[in-house]
């Protein structure tokens, strides 16, 4: 080792007269010549350095992740709120065409003509003849016509409404049936809510699992409590 002092003994045992002989290292601040001791403790502070930076590294992102996850649940909490602040009522407009009735009546023809005609020869000579003829003729003829018409039309308008209904759906946590829930407060798919069977509820408090945030049906129970909850919460949901 160069300018270092010389260690003549062969087997060197827990020892920190080891000298370092090569070029100094910038990043670790060992230097020509340091002593094994020394050199372990900048090793060990370069360590202790990186680890803390590593650790600072992993709670920032750790953090932001958090954050990234309550703006997400916040745009789902608006996004449900838009829902229950805009219920949507279809219209539905139906028109009957016009509908045209028509009556003719009988038609009747009467015409009436009379004619009469007579005729008288005479004829008288010497010999004392006499010839008489008459002749009588008589025609009567009898028409009448009449004509009715009447058309009616009738237009008659028909309007259908129908409502549209966005609610939750949930499941109970013990006997698994469903009900709608009026969406009194925000909640998001999978939470746990307490409720009660009809609106307005009656009855002891249940919990259920929302299994949908928008169902097309009327409600049949209603928010208990704004809190979430969990299936297995023997303070707040039954048992049985």
């Amino acid at each position: 080792m160069a300018n270092c002092p010389q260690i003549n003994n062969t087997t060197i045992k827990g020892t920190s007269a080891i000298g370092y002989d090569g070029t100094p290292l910038p990043c670790t601040d060992v230097k020509t010549c340091d002593a094994l001791n020394l050199i372990l403790s900048k090793l060990d502070s370069v360590i202790c350095n990186v680890t803390s930076d590593v650790n600072q590294l992993t709670e920032t992102v750790t953090n932001i992740t958090e954050e990234v996850m309550i703006i997400s649940e916040e745009i789902i909490n608006i996004n449900n709120q838009l829902d229950v602040c805009c219920s949507t009522t279809t219209t539905t407009s139906t028109t009957v065409e016009p509908t045209t009735t028509s009556t003719t009546s009988s038609s009747t023809s009467t015409s009436t003509s009379t004619s009469t005609s007579t005729s008288t020869s005479t004829s008288t000579s010497t010999s004392t003849s006499t010839s008489t003829s008459t002749s009588t003729s008589t025609s009567t003829s009898t028409s009448t016509s009449t004509s009715t018409s009447t058309s009616t039309t009738t237009a008659v308008p028909t309007t259908t409404t129908t409502t549209t209904f966005n609610n939750y759906q949930i499941e109970d946590c013990i006997t698994a049936s469903v009900y709608t829930l009026a969406k009194t407060y925000v909640r998001t798919l999978g939470d746990v809510v307490e409720y009660k069977v009809g609106v307005p509820g009656v009855g002891t408090q249940r919990c259920g699992t929302i299994i949908s945030t928008s169902i097309n049906l009327p409600p049949t129970a209603s928010f208990n409590s704004p809190a979430s909850r969990r299936c297995g919460d023997t303070v707040h949901c039954p048992t049985s």
